[in-house]
């Protein structure tokens, strides 16, 4: 029999303790797993639901959308027609208006024209005689070539550049480069001739040669080292407006130096960087030019020598390259930098005293071969912002100009459009550094502020088209044509939106204005790149043209059912009045005069109705007058009472492997307010598992569903319509802030469609008899080249 087991030792309460903590600590960790899965299983069950809902959605939804996006195209093809033809009209006056004018300037729409015209000016002599050369013939030329033709030909380039015809820009940007390559040459040859025939006698005090004179749009200045006096080392042109200290390796060499300098917007064109890093050239560029010195001319008794620069009478330039001393074997980057403080010239000139100039402005260099702005060899930057001057050192006779970031109001800060009269809008833009305001109308668009006090022209009181504007404030430090592309700019934590959402964005904005403001969603930029976001009111004058509207659409209904009335009763009594074979002879004899009549008839009708939607607008039509919605052009300060809505333009909703355009309405007022109440649940359910799926679909349960009229009264009292249903994700991220999920709504193809929807009939025929083609088209076009939607 086998011996007993002894008894284990008795566990002390500590040790039982401890075991019982380790299973409640297993069993605790089991149900925060089982949690955990059963969080996720709903998770993809809620994913699910919604992918499902989406699919029907669409289905269900598709046809339709096909039908507006039909409906858009026609818009859009009807508003090109209508542009096309007004262009047509427009050109035809011009080229009346020019022919009254005798003009011997080409048009430069008329390429044989203008290159006949170029190429019997390139071989026009400098002047009249070349053994005494002057400047009168340049100064008879040069007017009619800048003043004139290059702002013809610079008008048409940036037409085409607002028209997007790529083929009529890189042609008009040709002829622009090979007229100036033409100024230029003939600059070379006038400074060829001066050098050549340079007096003997020198009148100047330092006993060197000197001219400067400013020649139409260009201060041209030219010097040439006869005596080699080291006490003479500054040397100004045009009143002092451009100077240049000279170094000793300089004063002590026969050798010329020209300045030219030049304010031409146009010719600025010419030298864009094609590098990432984007400039632009704020005042002028500075053409420093180190020119081969000829030997003075020798007189004796009735003989004069002349020495010749070059046998095909081309200036020859002089490479400036920095030489050490004889004796130094090795050049260090100490030596190298006292090198070039030895060798450098410094430069001074003035641009405008109107130029924005950025703390980051400075001086670059141009480089022709690698087509791009650099500073190797420039330094001691100086600009007075209140004069304009500007100083700089360089070893590099080559092009200068004054540069600063090309898209340093970007991104947007805030933008805000208004509706002011017919035809008549305001922009407001807020950039990361400056605030401009630009009207637009028919006539084009121009600077409301801030004023300008320019001598060459006043910015604030001339209408421009879209590009040429924004091009000119560019020209003086307003930087605000937007970026296009990544290619453009380095965009950091930015991103630029769909270009195909912008353009429906547009499309509608532009149809709607009188009846809405509209203004910068702070929420733009954080959503996806194929969303473009912004928000909109009725304006205070909204009531005032839906009256109208209303009362002259109904006044010409009624007219004409009294003219149809009259007319039946007029044939009723004609007919009572004719005998029978009389009045068969009369139809018969008359029917194709009244076809005629009754088509006449048509057409006066037409014309009675348009006529009476073009008191629309017309202050003195009606009581009620129609006035600026807002005092003042301040942005950011608007009545906390206003409800603005915020219209979603997605122009690449991916459901599976179908693509969708879809737009609809956001209150995101609304939408934060449910958002905190749901939040308030979960933390009081987050504790109990049964209730996680109603936590998650709480947040859509409350939406409200309205009818078109509903909406519509809705934002006339400037409440929100709820018959677009937005889902907040529990994670509060904002790029799902306006998330789409189809539940109780109706959604649209493109912004167009929604402001209709929400627009009376009477109203929308009204805004389209209305319409100015020229003045939609100027604000489509300002609204893509400031970028303020898809970049902001």
């Amino acid at each position: 029999m086998p011996p007993k087991a002894k008894k284990g030792k008795k566990k002390s309460k500590k040790q039982l303790e401890r075991e019982r903590q380790i299973e409640l600590a297993r069993i605790a960790a089991e149900e925060a797993r089982q949690r955990e899965l059963e969080i996720q299983r709903l998770k993809e069950l809620r994913a699910k639901e919604e992918h499902d809902l989406l699919v029907e959605f669409f289905a269900k939804e598709n046809e339709l959308l096909n039908k507006q996006e039909e409906q858009l195209e026609l818009v859009n093809l009807e508003f090109n027609n209508l542009y096309k033809n007004i262009k047509h009209e427009i050109a035809l006056e011009k080229d009346w208006d020019k022919y009254l004018q005798c003009s011997v300037i080409p048009d430069p729409k008329n390429e044989s024209d203008l290159n006949s015209f170029i190429s019997i000016w390139r071989d026009e002599p400098v002047c009249e005689n070349i053994h005494e050369p002057n400047t009168d013939t340049l100064e008879k030329q040069l007017p009619d070539i800048e003043s004139i033709l290059c702002k013809d030909i610079f008008n048409e380039y940036t037409k085409a550049m607002d028209e997007k015809n790529d083929t009529e820009i890189e042609k008009l940007y040709n002829h622009l480069k090979s007229i100036y390559t033409i100024i230029n040459a003939k600059y070379d040859k006038l400074s060829y001739l001066l050098l050549e025939n340079m007096p003997s006698e020198i009148n100047d005090q330092s006993e060197n040669f000197l001219f400067s004179k400013k020649l139409s749009k260009s201060e041209f200045g030219l010097w040439g080292n006869i005596t080699k006096n080291p006490r003479y080392k500054t040397l100004e042109f045009n009143d002092k407006r451009q100077c240049i200290t000279i170094p000793k390796p300089i004063i002590m060499e026969s050798i010329a130096i020209r300045i030219i300098y030049r304010e031409e917007l146009p010719e600025i064109q010419l030298y864009k960087s094609e590098t990432k890093d984007q400039l632009s050239v704020i005042g002028g560029i500075l053409f420093l030019d180190l020119l081969e010195l000829p030997e003075q001319k020798i007189e004796s008794n009735q003989w004069m020598l002349q020495p010749v620069l070059s046998n095909d009478g081309i200036i020859k330039r002089v490479n400036y390259e920095i030489i050490p001393p004889e004796d130094t074997e090795i050049i260090d980057e100490d030596m190298n930098s006292s090198l070039q403080a030895q060798w450098s010239i410094e430069v001074s000139y003035y641009i405008p005293p109107e130029c924005k100039i950025l703390d980051t402005a400075t001086v670059m260099q141009w480089d022709p071969e690698k087509k791009v702005w650099d500073n190797d060899g420039v330094s001691d930057v100086a600009i007075n912002i209140e004069s304009g001057l500007v100083k700089f050192k360089t070893i590099n006779f080559k092009l200068a100009a004054l540069v600063q970031e090309k898209f340093s109001e970007y991104p947007i800060i805030n933008w805000k459009l208004k509706y002011i009269s017919r035809n008549l809008a305001v922009l407001i833009i807020q950039g990361e550094i400056n605030k401009i305001v630009i009207e637009i109308s028919n006539k084009g668009c121009r600077l409301k502020s801030p004023i300008l006090n320019s001598k060459n022209e006043n910015i604030n009181e001339t209408w421009y088209n879209p590009n040429l504007l924004l091009m000119k404030l560019s020209h003086i430090g307003l930087n605000f044509k937007g970026p296009k592309s990544a290619d453009e700019i380095t965009l950091n934590d930015n991103i630029i939106k769909n270009p195909d959402a912008e353009k429906h964005c547009i499309t509608g904005i532009s149809q709607f204005l009188p009846m809405f403001n509209f203004r910068k969603c702070e929420y733009n930029s954080e959503s996806p790149t194929s969303q473009v976001i912004f928000q909109f009111l009725r304006n205070k004058n909204a009531d005032t043209i839906e009256k109208r509207a209303k009362y002259l659409h109904d006044k010409a209904v009624k007219e004409e059912e009294e003219l149809q009335k009259k007319k039946e009763q007029n044939e009723d009594e004609d007919e009572n009045s004719i005998p029978k074979n009389e009045l068969l002879i009369e139809e018969n004899n008359t029917e194709d005069e009244e076809n005629e009549e009754e088509e006449n008839k048509n057409e006066n009708k037409n014309d009675d109705i348009k006529n009476s939607y073009d008191e629309l607008f017309d202050t003195n039509n009606m009581e009620d007058k129609i006035e600026d919605d807002d005092i003042n052009d301040e942005i950011g300060t608007e009545n906390e009472d206003e409800n603005w809505l915020s219209v979603v333009m997605d122009a690449s909703y991916i459901l599976d492997e179908n693509k969708y355009k879809i737009c609809y309405i956001v209150n995101e007022m609304d939408l934060i307010t449910e958002n905190n109440n749901g939040n308030t649940e979960n933390a009081e359910n987050n504790d109990n598992p049964e209730n996680l799926e109603n936590v998650t679909t709480s947040g859509a349960s409350n939406m409200k569903s309205n009818t078109a009229d509903q909406t519509q009264n809705e934002l006339k009292t400037g409440s929100s319509p709820n018959d677009l249903s937005i889902e907040l994700e529990e994670e509060h991220d904002i790029k799902h802030l306006y998330k789409f999920t189809p539940k109780k709504y109706e959604v649209m193809h493109s912004v167009y469609q929604v402001f209709e929807r929400i627009t009376d009939e009477k109203v929308v025929d009204a805004i389209n008899l209305n319409r100015s083609v020229l003045f939609e088209n100027n604000l489509k076009v300002i609204l893509h080249e400031t970028g303020i939607l898809i970049y902001n």
